[in-house]
């Protein structure tokens, strides 16, 4: 199989798994979270100067001045990983379409014969498409793993689905001891996890348990309710949160294919734009 057939391959591959993201990725698909009233657009508008404005540390206490800055740089996060998905997508499709067609026509002899810039085009745009793709792909994969879901719209449960555990004489979160910033609030890739989605298991179980082991019927963290080892929060009714996870590392896995796309698309313009004039024309002709 000659270098011209393969580019045809790869840069084909790498425009239909660039389809497939556009119709994936959260953010371009403003994928909305119904019962959070949330919904991505709001990451376009952010006023990140604000915080910033703000952080006169003259005026503010230390604590606050930290509290600030990272909200300050969350929100520069959010906001890039906006711009970046744009920006990674539109670039991917528009080279793997341009990079297919050149090579098509190339590999069935019509028009002119440009191989060597082919392989200089393929050089320079395989090069921008895996620098632009990689830093996207480590700022969605940071964000998805340390940032909190919604801006802080879910607490941290128990595997069980409890929001209070009885333990040494008083009942707990599952965040106690967190002190981390937003260390209550569950991270996007928390998601997937069956205590933020419904479970049949769970929900009959909460309907069957008793209303003082509830969390509407819950008073005293210091008391211990007899029989109630767990407090447990009102079950989640949808599947929002899975559907949002499994989009976002779908995407997210097909970004990755699309990286190792670029990287080939790149290495092979080096060979073709390194060929000698004999080899680039029996690579056409075979």
């Amino acid at each position: 199989m000659n270098k011209i057939l393969i580019f045809f391959i790869i840069s084909t591959v790498v425009f239909f798994l660039s389809i497939i993201v556009l119709s994936l990725s959260p953010i371009i698909n403003n994928v909305n979270i119904k019962a959070y009233n949330w919904n991505f657009s709001s990451w376009r508008t952010l006023n990140c100067q604000l915080f910033e404005d703000n952080e006169d540390f003259d005026k503010v206490m230390l604590d606050e001045y930290y509290s600030l800055d990272r909200e300050k740089n969350l929100c520069r996060r959010k906001k890039g990983m906006h711009d970046l998905e744009y920006a990674t997508l539109i670039v991917n499709l528009f080279i793997s379409f341009l990079l297919a067609n050149l090579s098509m026509l190339q590999y069935l002899k019509i028009g002119k014969k440009i191989t060597k810039e082919l392989g200089l085009i393929g050089i320079i745009f395989g090069c921008c498409g895996f620098i632009l793709t990689i830093v996207y792909v480590c700022f969605n994969g940071y964000i998805l793993t340390n940032d909190s879901a919604y801006d802080g719209e879910i607490n941290k449960l128990f595997p069980n689905g409890a929001k209070y555990k009885y333990i040494s004489g008083k009942y707990i979160t599952a965040y106690e001891g967190d002190y981390n910033f937003k260390g209550q609030f569950i991270k996007y890739k928390d998601l997937g996890d069956k205590q933020y989605n419904y479970n049949s298991d769970y929900y009959k179980y909460y309907l069957n348990s008793p209303n003082n082991c509830k969390e509407e019927s819950f008073v005293n963290k210091n008391t211990y309710i007899i029989g109630c080892d767990y407090i447990f929060s009102k079950p989640v009714l949808n599947m929002e949160n899975k559907n949002l996870y499994d989009r976002w590392v779908t995407s997210l896995v097909f970004d990755v294919f699309i990286l190792a796309g670029n990287l080939t698309l790149f290495i092979l313009g080096i060979f073709i734009f390194g060929g000698s004039k004999s080899d680039l024309e029996n690579t056409i002709d075979n």
